[in-house]
């Protein structure tokens, strides 16, 4: 059958993605194409095609969002098809239209199909004509009297981009007064992520789940449903973690596969595609169509592992105008699957995105992960910042939930702050276990991964002196034979640890605080700057990565990254002072892009209003000052590049 394929084939997307893309077209015979940004030269999807071309630049309009570029590298290289992968241009009917013009093969439905999904506003139009039940709402547009209209569709009410998805330029309204400014700042987002600011508002169902439909549909216009997964578990409209099946009746998983094939049938789809519904709370199996993504989706595997295909090749098939592998009757669910999106960010800092170099990669081998990094590379700020997937399965979800934790605690990703340990976290829940989750979920629970400082310093502790002996340890700092100092790195502060040895154990007093036990099982050294801590705390049993980078020891324990180094001269004489430094301070939450500047030096501004805009990995966050103020000074211009703590503003309050 591959024969009757594509004898090369162009991934135009980077990442984790094109690695899925290109690791099924080679085990089915096709050569794989890679594109990269300067960039993205020694990126792993580069070393893992069979060919490689280089973009002109590092800007995404002029790398991977570059059709004609795209389309020359394709010619060139001889490659006869293009597989999109998610995000970028994978949604772009230019992009679908453009690879037809030129005689190569689109991996997606047409591009007709493509301009009128893209558009909600369309879309949902078009499932009111065949009969697709939709949420109540309204287009933004300038004969709109926003005001009626959102009152007759009513609170609370979510603002979504009508040209993308992926959380980006939506926002929740639940106060009238806040409706203009939040629209705003939707159009802004939507601009700035999708080219067009047009936005729409839909009543907000807060208790609903997430469910979203995979089909499929050859040329001939024959299509099935591969059930659905459950994506309710997000954080700011952004999936965190999926898992099908979902927790519904067989009844109702076929009305919702009907439906979804109506969608598809209504577009004449082709390929791959996903229609997401909101499952009502109200325990009368209502839903409502919500958008339908016409690409391969983030979480296809979960999909994937719960029927035992590949969609990657499904899809190669019927681009090449071969029918379906199999028809509805052949396909069953043969296991719980789930999946967690692995992110670089930082979720004790809002989940700012972090940025950085890798020094340490360590993944599950019992588990499938699907990522495109390893130790070495540098996270930029330019692209979305999840780092790849983990996906477990078992007989039922419990299972799952099991088999995720332990996978989980299997990760350790130094040189970035990642979502690892708030993933764990998730998974601890009762919401979760129980399986009562709705798309506020994770916003109601408010959860925040526990610091656990003291346990990455007792660890660091037991590397060294397994490294060095108790009379060698630290002997040139300025400290006594039992007490051992450090620099925190996340809490700018000196650490003081108090050592007294019991036997094979030591007992750890921290800052004069609780007295810690603490003894060393075994280290195994995993490169020469990097080590396996086995170790028990108070009796419990631990695993620790120790690595050894830029002077600095990270720890990495429990999903969490520790940054600690031999303190300076300086450390004992400047101590970073504590509370109220940066009262009357902005700084950079995260490493990011100065995106806009909303105000000048002697400007008054009220409380809670933006004073600028950083811009990290598509994301836009808005800083204000928290009360009636007048700037002072302001530190960056528009277009700077500024890093995590940097100051960029300073304000002072003005008496009311």
């Amino acid at each position: 059958m591959t024969q009757t394929l594509f004898a090369k084939l162009l991934v135009a997307n980077r990442g984790e993605i094109a690695c899925r893309v290109m690791r099924t077209a080679q085990q089915m015979g096709i050569g794989t194409v890679a594109i990269y940004a300067p960039a993205d030269s020694n990126a792993l999807h580069v070393k893992m095609a069979d060919e490689a071309w280089s973009l002109d630049s590092d800007l995404l309009a002029d790398s991977y969002l570059n059709i004609g570029q795209i389309i020359a590298i394709a010619q060139k290289s001889g490659a006869t098809a293009i597989h999109p992968g998610y995000g970028f241009l994978s949604e772009n009917s230019d992009f679908a239209q453009a690879c037809t013009e030129a005689g190569l093969v689109f991996v997606g439905p047409s591009a007709n199909t493509i301009a009128i999904m893209a558009q909600k506003d369309a879309a949902k139009q078009l499932m009111q004509q065949h009969g697709v039940p939709v949420i109540p709402g309204f287009v933004i547009d300038h004969y709109t009297d926003i005001n009626k209209a959102a009152q007759e569709a009513g609170l609370p009410l979510l603002i979504k981009a009508v040209g993308g998805g992926g959380g980006k330029g939506m926002r929740l309204v639940d106060d009238m007064s806040q409706l203009s400014s939040q629209i705003s700042q939707a159009q802004q987002e939507a601009m700035q992520s999708f080219g067009t600011d047009g936005v729409l508002c839909e009543r907000y169902l807060p208790n609903a789940r997430h469910i979203e439909v995979q089909i499929f549909f050859d040329n001939a216009g024959n299509g099935v449903y591969m059930f659905e997964r459950d994506c309710s578990l997000q954080r700011r409209y952004q999936k965190v973690i999926e898992f099908a099946p979902a927790n519904i009746s067989d009844n109702l998983r076929h009305k919702m596969g009907q439906a979804a094939l109506a969608a598809g049938t209504a577009v004449g789809y082709s390929g791959a595609g996903t229609v997401e519904f909101l499952l009502a709370d109200d325990a009368s199996d209502e839903f409502f169509f919500l958008e339908m993504n016409t690409r391969l989706q983030v979480e296809h595997p979960v999909t994937e592992v719960m029927i035992d295909e590949d969609l990657v090749a499904w899809q190669l098939q019927v681009a090449a105008g071969l029918p379906l592998p199999k028809s509805q009757p052949d396909l069953r669910i043969h296991r719980h699957a789930m999946e967690l999106r692995l992110y670089a960010e930082n979720p004790r800092n809002d989940f700012a995105p972090s940025s950085g170099t890798i020094n340490h990669l360590s993944l599950p081998t019992n588990w499938r992960v699907d990522h495109g990094i390893e130790a070495g590379q540098e996270i930029t700020n330019r692209y979305d910042p999840m780092l790849g997937k983990l996906i477990v399965a078992g007989d039922s979800y419990a299972q799952c939930i099991q088999q995720a934790q332990q996978a989980m605690r299997q990760c350790f990703v130094g040189g970035v702050h990642t979502n690892i340990a708030f993933l764990i976290a998730i998974l601890q829940t009762d919401a979760v276990r129980t399986n009562t989750l709705g798309v506020r979920t994770l916003e109601n629970l408010h959860l925040v991964p526990p610091t656990e400082a003291n346990l990455a310093l007792l660890a660091c502790l037991l590397h060294l002196l397994n490294q060095q002996g108790d009379q060698a340890c630290w002997r040139q700092w300025p400290t006594g034979s039992t007490t051992k100092i450090f620099f925190d790195q996340q809490s700018r502060s000196l650490r003081h640890l108090s050592i007294a040895k019991q036997g094979s154990s030591y007992l750890v007093q921290c800052d004069e605080g609780q007295v810690h036990q603490a003894q060393l099982q075994k280290i195994k050294a995993l490169n020469a700057t990097a080590w396996e801590l086995h170790w028990l705390h108070n009796n419990r049993q631990l695993v620790a990565h120790i690595v050894w980078d830029a002077s600095v020891w990270h720890v990495l324990l429990n999903g969490n990254n520790y940054q600690f180094r031999p303190p300076l001269a300086a450390d004992f004489a400047h101590l970073l002072a504590k509370g109220g430094e940066h009262d009357t301070q902005i700084v950079a939450p995260m490493p990011g892009i100065i995106h806009s500047i909303n105000a000048a030096s002697g400007d008054q501004l009220a409380g809670q209003e933006t004073l600028m805009v950083i811009e990290a990995m598509k994301v836009l966050t808005h800083l204000s000052v928290p009360v009636t103020a007048r700037i002072s000074d302001i530190y960056v211009s528009v277009g700077q590049n500024v890093s995590e703590g940097q100051l960029l503003a300073q304000w002072e309050k003005v008496d009311a």
